[in-house]
């Protein structure tokens, strides 16, 4: 099983971090079972444009997401997501939140 979570907007104020002043046993408890990335690095200031990058594998420049109205299936629409993949090999995969801010799942 794969259990991706992906938050933006967020420092890393968690004690998986070395953080000790917040409260988080959940995603604590998750750290220390699973990988954890220390060093990870924005590919835009917006969180719209980074976020495309992230789940399909490219640069804002050439998913053309680069502000909060952009959509990269607009420009797009045969490439393949990460959740897309997933859910192609037979994985239940689900979204909640702004993590894709057009309601795509995929």
């Amino acid at each position: 099983n794969i259990l991706y979570l992906m938050a933006d907007d967020m420092r890393p104020q968690l004690a998986a971090y070395g953080f000790e002043n917040m409260s988080t046993p959940h995603l604590d408890r998750l750290a220390s079972e699973g990988l954890v990335f220390d060093r990870a690095y924005t590919q835009f200031a917006y969180c719209a444009p980074s976020r495309a990058s992230f789940l399909t594998g490219r640069r804002p420049e050439r998913t053309k997401v680069l502000n909060f109205d952009s959509v990269f299936r607009d420009h797009h629409p045969d490439w393949t997501s990460m959740p897309q993949f997933f859910k192609n090999h037979g994985y239940f995969t689900t979204a909640a939140g702004k993590l894709y801010h057009d309601g795509d799942a995929d």
